[in-house]
């Protein structure tokens, strides 16, 4: 769900009821699992959504949208929290560039 709908927020409640977990037991197994927090896991998830639609063409300000992201800004301060560059100049001069596993 997480991947096919990065730009919706579901909550660690919904998901937990959906899988008939509490949201601390849901919130446990998920760390165990994937060993990401939850919402680092959504973040990322984001940002790699945010990538594709770069990728595919377009803009900065669309791609952050449509991933989920509120604004342009708010990519732009995630990406700098991750990456520590600003993702601009990373982009600008590209016309097509990988995503690795």
């Amino acid at each position: 769900m997480l991947a096919s709908e990065p730009d919706r927020n579901f909550s660690q409640e919904e998901l937990a009821r959906l899988v008939g977990l509490s949201p601390s037991r849901f919130l446990h197994l998920f760390r165990q699992e994937t060993g990401l927090p939850y919402r680092r896991f959504r973040a990322w998830n984001r940002m790699m959504a945010a990538f594709v639609r770069l990728n595919s063409g377009d803009s900065l300000t669309r791609a952050a949208l449509e991933a989920g992201f509120a604004d342009s800004t708010h990519f732009s301060h995630s990406f700098r929290a991750t990456f520590g560059v600003n993702p601009a100049p990373v982009f600008r001069g590209l016309r097509r560039f990988e995503i690795g596993p």
